[in-house]
């Protein structure tokens, strides 16, 4: 196979939308994704070489090759300067929300995977946000810095930014604008099942075959066969399956506390300051309409 190279990669960020983005995108024959979502070729499996990489796309000859990996935009020094190397006239795009909202999500999201127990707490999240060293989930919303990595690498050109909220409020419409920003779905409908979210933070009934099935998908990442397998299990009963082992979908109201009391909580203070000042480089570098209602928590 040929080394083929992405037109479009969507990276991140995490906990904002990118599962959806994935789905979205694989409905459309003009389409090319790599798959599976996320394989980190241009952070962590770079010396495995394009070789490697061009053989995830699935359907190669299609007319628009895109991929689809939040874990770039965390790791943004890396991916981008591999990028550089290899798809210099590549274009990113990332969706933003709420950068405090983000963090505690992303904690959520993982507590409920990884906790013996559904009930969340300031506290039981404060023992998995002081788990990783690198602070990864604070790290996540420092938007603008990170951005500003691909910025130096490629180029603000090659840079597109959607709001979250606008996927929120308008589904479909954010849909249809971002087809058209890859130059895909002209002649295709949207139809209602495209535009059901994905990924939510929920807790797991089953975590036991839960954590079997994540093990089989890792396997499954390296081995094509086992591949094809998992993806005709997921079409046929996959997602009825997954949605059993999940308990009802959660939503920000329903915690037993803020986002506002809980980020100042876990993070600190400092770590509100910093997060308006990454917001600031988002509006001074990217031109991005910041809402008023990220710029503070107390607004």
């Amino acid at each position: 196979m040929s080394k083929l190279t992405p037109d479009y990669i969507c990276i991140g960020a995490a906990r904002c939308a990118t599962t959806w983005v994935w789905s979205l995108f694989s409905k459309y024959s003009e389409v090319s994704l790599i798959w599976p979502k996320e394989i980190h070729f241009f952070n962590d499996n770079f010396d495995r070489g394009m070789k490697w990489y061009s053989s995830h796309f699935k359907d190669p000859n299609r007319f628009i090759r895109v991929e689809v990996d939040g874990v770039y935009f965390a790791d943004a020094a890396a991916a981008s300067s591999n990028m550089k190397k290899t798809c210099p006239n590549v274009n990113v795009f990332a969706i933003l929300r709420n950068p405090f909202e983000r963090a505690i999500d992303h904690l959520v999201f993982n507590y409920y995977r990884d906790a013996q127990t559904t009930d969340i707490s300031i506290e039981n999240l404060r023992s998995l946000a002081t788990k990783h060293k690198d602070d990864k989930y604070l790290k996540g919303s420092c938007y603008g810095s990170l951005l500003l990595e691909y910025k130096k690498s490629l180029s603000a050109e090659q840079v597109a930014l959607f709001n979250f909220e606008d996927l929120q409020n308008s589904p479909r419409e954010f849909a249809e604008n971002l087809l058209r920003y890859v130059g895909a779905g002209s002649e295709y409908e949207i139809t209602d099942d495209m535009l059901t979210p994905s990924n939510s933070a929920r807790p797991i009934r089953y975590k036991f075959l839960y954590k079997l099935l994540r093990q089989v998908k890792l396997f499954s990442d390296k081995n094509a066969y086992c591949a094809a397998l998992i993806s005709f299990f997921t079409k046929k009963i996959g997602a009825s399956l997954i949605d059993k082992l999940l308990g009802p979908q959660d939503k920000k109201d329903e915690y037993p506390f803020s986002i506002n009391e809980a980020f100042v909580e876990l993070f600190g203070s400092d770590a509100v300051q910093l997060i308006e000042n990454e917001m600031e480089i988002l509006e001074r570098e990217f031109d991005f309409p910041v809402p008023e209602n990220w710029k503070s928590l107390t607004s």
